[in-house]
């Protein structure tokens, strides 16, 4: 633990800063041991939850290997950025980031290379709203970010690696997925009872599927993603998902494979406005 050290830097950046702005505290490789001394930094740059702030990894001084029991960096409270500076990377995390059962809204991840052996980030218990995601790297053995109870998010220009790419379930929707590189062992995007999401020109090579639908999965939209190395279809509909738009979505299918660019049954087709999908 260094908390000594932490605190003397937030006490210098509110000396000098006079207080204005947002709160800032810059952590290197050196000030870390785990993920806990990372929450201490956002309790104090936020003064527990009161104010804005902002946590900044600076990988000046190298990688943040966790050496610790506390591997997953916890995400306690709102209005916090938490963001890289000369490249960060996190190592030897179990799961990159979790969003415990407590308001957390309008909270920005950027910019933060994870090298995971669980899952990325994820959300569940708690309804938060504002959360971007953008700008990372993210390489985990199961799913790459794992999202419930999030309203009106953006998941944007990230890198990500594992068994699933990007899951969002029942509990969640208004999010925009978009512009993200995903390479999964088995589904690239499954929405899953989740609606009113965007999920727009990302590109996915994923072993099984693309992109599915399922459950009652409504009105989203699903526009203009390439998809390679499928095996079964570029997107997949199952259960009742109803009023979505599936348009101009190119598939390649895996070598050998005779895929298909949407696998759906006729009376999900009746129901959906698929075109142009190829």
């Amino acid at each position: 633990m260094k908390k000594q050290a932490v605190f003397l830097m937030i006490a210098v950046f509110l000396l000098t800063s006079g207080m204005k702005g947002l709160n800032s505290v810059s952590l290197t490789a050196a000030d870390v041991d785990g993920a806990e001394d990372i929450e201490f930094a956002i309790r104090q740059a936020t003064a527990d939850g009161t104010l804005p702030g902002r946590v900044v990894l600076d990988n000046s001084q190298g990688d943040f290997v966790f050496s610790t029991d506390d591997k997953t960096i916890n995400i306690f409270v709102p209005n916090l950025t938490l963001i890289s500076k000369n490249g960060a990377v996190i190592k030897n995390c179990e799961g990159a980031i979790n969003f415990d059962a407590l308001p957390a809204s309008n909270v920005t991840i950027e910019g933060i290379r994870f090298l995971c052996s669980g899952d990325g980030i994820s959300s569940s218990d708690y309804p938060n709203a504002g959360i971007r995601i953008v700008k990372n790297e993210i390489y985990v053995q199961g799913i790459g970010l794992d999202l419930g109870s999030l309203n009106n998010a953006t998941i944007a220009d990230n890198k990500i690696t594992g068994k699933v790419g990007v899951r969002l379930d029942e509990s969640s929707s208004a999010l925009k997925v978009s512009h993200n590189q995903i390479d999964a062992v088995s589904i690239g995007i499954a929405v899953q009872g989740s609606d009113w999401n965007q999920v727009v020109e990302n590109r996915i090579a994923a072993g099984w599927q693309g992109i599915l639908l399922s459950g009652e999965a409504d009105f989203n939209q699903v526009l203009a993603n390439k998809i390679s190395r499928v095996e079964q279809s570029g997107v997949a509909l199952d259960g009742d998902p109803f009023g979505n738009q599936i348009l101009g979505n190119k598939v390649v299918c895996s070598i050998g494979a005779e895929c298909k660019a949407v696998d759906a049954q006729m009376e999900l087709i009746e129901q959906n406005h698929i075109k142009g999908n190829h």
